[in-house]
């Protein structure tokens, strides 16, 4: 014989079955479609870390002291990053021994960390030619970075310094080439101009080789001339053997003839102020403080760069000023170039090294606007000065793209200053707000317009 069902129990059972239906319902009606945007988003930034950082601290023969620092920097952000500069400072405990700012850290052409990736520094060489300080027992580097808009950023990073390892010798070899037709240049002459291995010099093989060896690590200057070919030289940082390659270019113009010998006298000497000039793309007229130090003999001077003159005289006997003038670098833009200006006398001489910065090329724009954040509601005309920056283009060469809203009207491209109209407001009393945006192919900017 069959149990009948307690009445109470039926009852429970039925209520847990309406409240897992309803629970069923809800879930069903609150769950997202997959096509759904996500509110709350946020724009993706770089984010640089410094994953590693080697150093290596090298006495040179002269007492003072090289540090090669090489960091291996790391996006974690999801974004591509340009690393614009690392400053590095040296310390001993709280003494600064010597410190460099590095522009271009990775390469000349590129200087971007990918996005999640990793990028390797070029060897980032300090040297202290005071060989009195202490050696340095730490170093901070400072990665200073940006995203190509609106964010720059840092990411920081100490490490000690080693002991450093006792003077090493290194060799600097290569290749002295025609720019023209590749060929070697025999017998060309290869100088070092400065630093600790100042004077060192060697001339090129039948095949245009070379090979300066015993060299203390270091920052220097090499320097390449010929006969019949525009000087050349190339700023290297050297720790160890390296290979620089010299291509030259051949002169357009004779050979101008050798300076005449100074003029036979006693020992003497002339010390020159600045021993280094560095020029903006337009040039200039400068000055070159000359002083003698001892004895009486004459000095004469020479350019060793075309583009760089002396009109004011070549020549004189005791201490002087010479003015020397730099044309604009405005050809082969894109390129710095190198020069100098050699003062000498019986028994020494002094070179100015001069370097100078292309023209950048760029359509720069500055904007002059009156205030457009009240404009009446009968609108009116309005004057825009524009200004293009002189950064080596040739004038009339940079067009200007204007656009507005529609209620504004202005020429929609211009090479000059010009008026905008706002037309009247339909509803006066009832706010709007519109903008006039300018771009060229290097620069924007953007004009807000409230009319009333």
């Amino acid at each position: 014989m069959r149990r009948s069902a307690d009445p109470g129990s039926l009852r429970l059972r039925a209520g847990a079955t309406f409240l897992v239906g309803m629970i069923a319902l809800l879930t069903a009606c609150t769950k997202s479609s997959p096509t759904q945007a996500t509110s709350g988003s946020t724009a993706i930034g770089p984010n640089i870390s410094v994953a590693s950082m080697s150093v290596v601290s090298q006495t040179l023969s002269s007492g003072s002291r090289a540090y090669s620092v090489t960091l291996r920097l790391k996006e974690s952000g999801g974004a591509a990053a340009t690393i614009a500069a690392i400053d590095l400072t040296f310390t001993n405990g709280s003494t600064v021994i010597a410190a460099s700012h590095v522009e271009r850290p990775i390469s000349d052409t590129s200087n971007v960390c990918p996005a999640n990736g990793t990028v390797d520094t070029r060897e980032l060489i300090t040297t202290d030619d005071n060989a009195a300080n202490p050696a340095a027992t730490s170093v901070s580097a400072a990665v200073t970075f940006t995203d190509g808009a609106s964010l720059t950023s840092r990411a920081t990073a100490t490490r000690d310094v080693p002991v450093p390892a006792p003077p090493a010798a290194v060799t600097v070899s290569g290749l002295v080439t025609d720019s023209a037709t590749s060929r070697g240049l025999a017998g060309a002459s290869v100088q070092v101009m400065d630093g600790a291995n100042a004077g060192r010099a060697v001339s090129t093989d039948g095949g245009g080789s070379y090979s300066l060896a015993g060299l203390s690590i270091g920052t220097f200057t090499i320097r390449a001339s010929a006969n019949g070919y525009d000087a050349v030289q190339q700023s290297v940082a050297v720790s160890k053997d390296t290979r620089v390659d010299l291509r030259m270019q051949p002169t357009t113009n004779a050979p101008p003839p050798p300076p005449p010998p100074p003029p036979p006298s006693g020992p003497c000497a002339y010390s020159i102020s600045p021993s280094a000039n560095t020029v903006e793309w337009k040039g200039g007229g400068f000055t070159l403080a000359i002083t003698r130090t001892s004895g009486s003999c004459g000095w004469q001077a020479t350019s060793d760069a075309s583009w760089i003159t002396l009109p004011g005289g070549s020549s004189g006997d005791g201490s002087a000023s010479l003015g020397y003038v730099v044309t604009a670098n405005v050809f082969g833009s894109g390129s710095t170039r190198f020069g100098g200006v050699t003062i000498s006398w019986s028994g020494g001489s002094a070179r100015l090294a001069v370097q100078q910065a292309p023209a950048s090329m760029l359509c720069e724009f500055t904007v002059n606007a009156p205030d457009l954040t009240n404009v009446p509601s009968a609108g009116g005309p309005y004057n825009i000065g524009v200004t293009w920056v002189d950064t080596g283009r040739p004038p009339g060469s940079c067009t200007l793209i204007v656009s507005t809203d529609p209620w504004i009207t202005a020429p929609s491209n211009t090479q000059a200053s010009f008026t905008l109209n706002v037309q009247p407001n339909p509803s006066p009393g009832t706010s709007r707000s519109g903008s006039v945006r300018l771009s060229s192919p290097d620069r924007s900017a953007t004009i807000g317009v409230t009319q009333r």
